[in-house]
């Protein structure tokens, strides 16, 4: 109960303490408002989402840059010196990209 008489739902973690003939010594009991209890499944909850959400768009980018290496290598096979500049530039600038995207 509150100090102003309302009333809260409760967890309670007791235990009793006993001698090795069993008889009772000592009883202990911890009350935790279940608030806190509800507090505390709503932030495991969104640690798991973003984790989720993390994969969910971390995934795509791996492949996103798996690609972008073997598009990378097959261009400085195939194009001469002079193409493989600009093209060289433009993979450079989706490199940047991703990077600057999977730091933040």
């Amino acid at each position: 109960m509150t100090k102003s008489g309302a009333t809260i739902p409760v967890l309670i973690a007791g235990s009793i303490i006993r001698d090795p003939e069993g008889h009772e010594l000592a009883r202990s009991a911890s009350p935790r408002t279940c608030a806190r209890s509800a507090r505390h499944d709503q932030l495991a909850t969104l640690a798991e989402v973003a984790i989720g959400l993390a994969h969910e768009i971390n995934n795509p980018l791996e492949v996103i840059v798996n690609n972008l290496n073997l598009l990378e290598a097959h261009v400085a096979r195939v194009t001469s010196d002079e193409d493989f500049v600009v093209e060289g530039e433009r993979l450079d600038s989706i490199h940047t990209a991703l990077n600057a995207s999977s730091a933040s």
